[in-house]
């Protein structure tokens, strides 16, 4: 099965390996993937990757996104985000007064965060130091964060507040952390503050929208040949039998290009090759067969 690419929207509260699972029910499917995910209490875009077409997934893991974010102040937790222990809490009062008195600063603030060239991930997080999760390591008792690294945030804008609460939007490098956001926002102003909501609305070229696919809706899978526009190259019957056979026939590749579509007579993938000097090719894995 080729398979091909699957936008999906996830609601606030379901986990992502579960939208995972109801793909993979709905279709009948040996193997869903996915590009990323999402925390549990967040919601919006996530792409699922169905059949051949999983060994795709890198080419999105590391693509640009865009999220809306509700930063709530008055509460401070130990992962940033709504999930965690209570670190620090203050009234309610205090806090819609704090945001009020504050907020020409906080929207300075958070417009500064363009161009961020490093940020430190959460201590909750998923990367994992010597195979084991940071997060893991937290909970046994280790409290250390994982090592800075290279991000860019292209736009940040507060758009909106509502009490002790301001919305903001953001254009990011794969990679960034939200939630390192939240916790670096209540360390700059000395007051408790968490990420109470947060909504991916783009992954690269892919955008939340009403053709996004909601569990119990028909599935429409999109090719990976109209995800992923490299060149395509045609092979004869011949040359696709030998491609099968783990053979590498001599085929025309393409100039200016490092990746390429090996196509049958049909159209349709048969596999997909990174293109070398000289004209030569290295078959990156099969699609069919």
């Amino acid at each position: 099965m080729i398979g091909g690419f699957v936008p999906a929207w996830k609601p606030p509260g379901m986990g992502s390996a579960e939208i995972v699972g109801r793909l993979k029910r709905t279709i009948h499917a040996d193997k869903v993937g996915h590009t990323g995910t999402l925390d549990r209490f967040a919601e919006g875009l996530m792409l699922l990757v169905v059949g051949r077409s999983t060994c795709l997934c890198d080419f999105f893991l590391h693509a640009d996104k865009r999220y809306s974010a509700i930063f709530s102040f008055g509460k401070s937790t130990e992962t940033h985000d709504p999930e965690g222990s209570v670190l620090e809490e203050r009234g309610e009062d205090e806090s819609i007064s704090f945001v009020s008195q504050h907020l020409d600063q906080i929207r300075e603030w958070i417009e500064n965060q363009i161009h961020t060239t490093e940020q430190t991930p959460p201590l909750y997080s998923a990367l994992k130091k010597q195979g084991k999760r940071y997060s893991d390591h937290a909970r046994a008792g280790v409290k250390e964060l994982p090592p800075a690294r290279k991000v860019t945030i292209y736009s940040a804008s507060l758009t909106s507040h509502s009490g002790y609460q301001v919305t903001a939007d953001f254009s990011v490098s794969g990679g960034t952390y939200i939630r390192s956001i939240a916790r670096d926002l209540g360390e700059e102003f000395q007051f408790p503050v968490h990420l109470a909501g947060l909504r991916r609305s783009a992954i690269g070229s892919f955008l939340l929208n009403e053709d996004c696919w909601r569990s119990g809706e028909e599935v429409r899978i999109r090719p990976p040949h109209e995800v992923l526009t490299w060149p395509r190259v045609k092979a004869s019957d011949a040359e696709v039998r030998s491609l099968l056979f783990g053979q590498t026939p001599r085929l025309q590749m393409p100039s200016g290009s490092q990746f390429a579509w090996i196509v049958g007579a049909d159209g349709l993938p048969v596999a997909w090759a990174e293109v070398l000097d000289y004209g030569l090719y290295r078959v990156r894995r099969i699609m069919k067969g």
